[in-house]
């Protein structure tokens, strides 16, 4: 399954459409208005096979919350729905709290902010929102966070001979990212196939292809470790780890985020 946003069918289209009307009359029964929505998971990232449900995470601001400060209490932090038919699960954020988190550079948030875009209110996203992450964003906090991950799948699977594929693709994309970031000192992309590019090591690619174009499989099928990728994940594990320890800590000013919120609020005023 293509991200819906990249892929240019007519049934995948109509997938978009259905996602962006069905968000926009919650919100508006809510009295909210969407800022931005994306797609999230295996699929989206170009790592998975179709599941049954798509998680849709956005962000939205309440039109009856004039507070500027980020601190104190804010409407609903967060919101979960599901569409009438089930097949998306519809994770609302409310917007000074994602401005908190970003600047947090908590990586989920980064993540959906990067990621395969369903709808977007373009001038606040691309002018305010998504530079602001970029000057916040904090790589020790982020790389931390995927080497983590793919610490977590090495104890989980440690010592069996197959493993599920969706995992094991999962661990690759974090270890790319972990990657990314400890070479380039910057966000990573989403996308599995940007991170590929960036790779030279073309056996580990062609193994890693491998595993995503083999026909009949599904996301809990297993699939035995390949020992180009092992030995990819032993190399590239150390040199990540290394530099992590070398990254300084975040720092960010809830001051700036105050001004921005501010600053955004009064678009989303004369907008909404």
């Amino acid at each position: 399954m293509a991200p819906i946003s990249d892929c240019g069918t007519t049934s995948f289209v109509a997938m978009k459409n259905f996602v962006e009307n069905e968000l926009r009359s919650f919100a508006e029964a809510a009295g909210q208005t969407v800022v931005f929505a994306a797609q999230r998971g295996g699929p989206a990232f170009g790592i998975g096979r179709s599941e049954k449900q798509t998680t849709i995470p956005y962000i939205y601001f309440d039109s009856g919350d004039n507070e500027f400060s980020l601190t104190g209490n804010y409407g609903h932090k967060n919101q979960i729905f599901r569409s009438s038919s089930g097949r998306y699960l519809y994770v609302g954020k409310d917007l000074r709290l994602f401005l908190l988190q970003m600047a947090r550079s908590m990586p989920v948030v980064i993540e959906d902010l990067f990621s395969p875009v369903i709808f977007l209110q373009k001038e606040l996203v691309e002018r305010h929102i998504r530079p602001m992450a970029i000057g916040y964003f904090c790589p020790k906090t982020t790389i931390s966070y995927y080497l983590d991950k793919v610490s977590s799948f090495g104890h989980k699977w440690e010592g069996h001979e197959t493993i599920p594929l969706q995992e094991y693709l999962e661990s690759i994309r974090a270890l790319l990212a972990a990657k990314w970031i400890a070479e380039e000192f910057e966000i990573q992309p989403v996308m599995m196939d940007s991170l590929l590019e960036e790779v030279q090591d073309q056996d580990f690619v062609e193994a890693v292809n491998l595993l995503r174009d083999r026909e009949g499989l599904t996301a809990e099928s297993l699939v035995e470790r390949s020992p180009v990728i092992s030995e990819f994940f032993q190399r590239q594990l150390a040199k990540c780890s290394e530099t992590a320890r070398r990254f300084p800590k975040s720092n960010y000013s809830q001051n700036t985020l105050n001004v921005l919120y501010r600053r955004l609020m009064i678009k989303l005023g004369t907008t909404s």
